[in-house]
């Protein structure tokens, strides 16, 4: 942005010279870069471009900074892009007119670091994803530090800044965990990276190359409620889980319960544990979010369940033990593949329809025909082969005191 003219005689600025071994005085024809009015006056300037096009030339356009991006129909492209390169021109600006910035109308438009898809725009759905360049160099960069093992405080809190910008464009909260782990070890005084850093970076990396993208949608959103329960015998070392789907209309629409024998019950601890009740727990609510993914992805979702540990643990997306870690990373994952999004509240014991099924207990609501018991048990094996795979998390105690419900129900039994 030039300087007035009159503003002249005041625009000087002195700095010492190395080179020469003394002070020199320079005039600035611009504003100055990276000064705060500068900044000010340079954006209300862009604002004023962005106003006459929109309002004046009705172009759809977009403004951040100094990057203009524009939306048209197809049959309008041509006519958009010379409004806006006269409208460039009239008022004084310079711009690009060849190179890899002056780009032209398509399906994908790369601005500000990310990639826009309209390719599915007549179904009034935009994916955003980040630039396949800045995956393949995150990519990059994390194999080298894995193959390193090593990492400062500086270098930690760079990547950390870089990773955290890409995750944003990147569906689910896996990412945001994963961070966590980087800014610890940022902070531990050691630069040799432990276990828990290098699985870390390891996910984050399988999640920058799957690259789940932000989907943006106008579709009428439906609403879900899932309510999950669990039940467990801890003489006979057996338990049981169910779920319920319900509309918004307040329909059951499925219902799952079936029960867990006590070989099933030794993955999630119950030879080294009293009670392995929030496990199940934990468990019933991540494979009821999972089984009904298809319906739950995109819409509005409530889960229901009357266990604080398990609800405080799904919100924070970290859970209490190697056994619950396990699940909640299977739960992340899933979240992020399907595209789904919960709010997770709490149901008393009495009034959670879950109880039932859990149990395999009756109930008029839970009507025949909506019982996809048998479908629902088949799915929860890949859940318990993804906990079983897992060797020896099933020895540490965790969960039996983190239990929020009445502990008259830790002796119910299954029918």
């Amino acid at each position: 942005v030039p300087t007035q003219s009159q503003h002249l005689k005041y625009a000087f600025f002195s700095i010492y010279n190395c080179e020469e071994g003394k002070p020199e005085i320079y005039q600035l024809l611009t504003l100055p870069f990276g000064a705060t009015h500068s900044v000010y006056s340079f954006l209300r300037l862009a604002r004023l471009i962005h106003s006459i096009a929109a309002r004046g030339l009705y172009v759809l356009n977009t403004n951040f900074y100094d990057d203009f991006v524009l939306l048209s129909k197809p049959e309008s492209c041509k006519s958009a892009n010379l409004a806006m390169e006269v409208l460039f021109m009239l008022t004084g600006w310079e711009f690009a007119r060849d190179g890899k910035k002056a780009t032209l109308f398509e399906t994908t438009c790369k601005a500000l670091g990310v990639e826009f898809n309209l390719s599915r725009s007549e179904q009034r759905i935009v994916q955003i994803y980040n630039t396949e360049q800045r995956r393949l160099d995150l990519v990059s960069r994390i194999s080298e530090v894995l193959l390193d093992g090593q990492l400062s405080k500086h270098e930690t809190l760079v990547l950390k800044g870089r990773l955290g910008f890409a995750d944003s464009f990147l569906h689910g909260r896996l990412g945001k965990i994963l961070l966590k782990k980087l800014l610890e070890h940022a902070y531990s005084r050691q630069r040799t990276l432990d276990e828990s850093t290098k699985h870390a970076l390891l996910a984050m990396k399988t999640r920058l190359e799957a690259g789940h993208p932000v989907q943006i949608s106008d579709q009428e959103l439906l609403q879900w409620f899932i309510y999950t329960d669990a039940a467990y015998n801890m003489e006979e070392k057996t338990g049981g889980v169910g779920g319920v789907l319900v509309d918004q209309s307040g329909t059951c629409i499925q219902w799952f319960g079936f029960p867990l024998d006590e070989e099933m019950c030794k993955t999630f601890g119950c030879q080294t544990k009293q009670s392995i009740i929030y496990e199940l727990e934990l468990v019933a609510a991540v494979h009821a979010l999972s089984y009904w993914g298809d319906h739950l992805a995109g819409n509005l979702t409530t889960w229901f369940g009357d266990n604080d540990s398990v609800r405080y643990a799904l919100i924070r997306g970290t859970a209490i033990g190697p056994c619950g870690e396990v699940i909640m990373k299977f739960h992340l994952e899933k979240e992020a593949s399907m595209h789904s999004c919960a709010w997770f509240a709490r149901v008393p014991t009495e009034a959670n329809i879950a109880d039932f099924p859990s149990r395999l207990s009756e109930h008029p609501l839970l009507v025949p025909k909506a019982d996809v018991s048998e479908s629902a048990r088949l799915c929860f094996q890949s859940l318990i082969s993804t906990v079983d795979s897992n060797s020896g998390l099933h020895v540490v105690d965790g969960g039996d005191e983190e239990r929020a419900t009445p502990s008259s129900k830790k002796k119910r039994l299954i029918a």
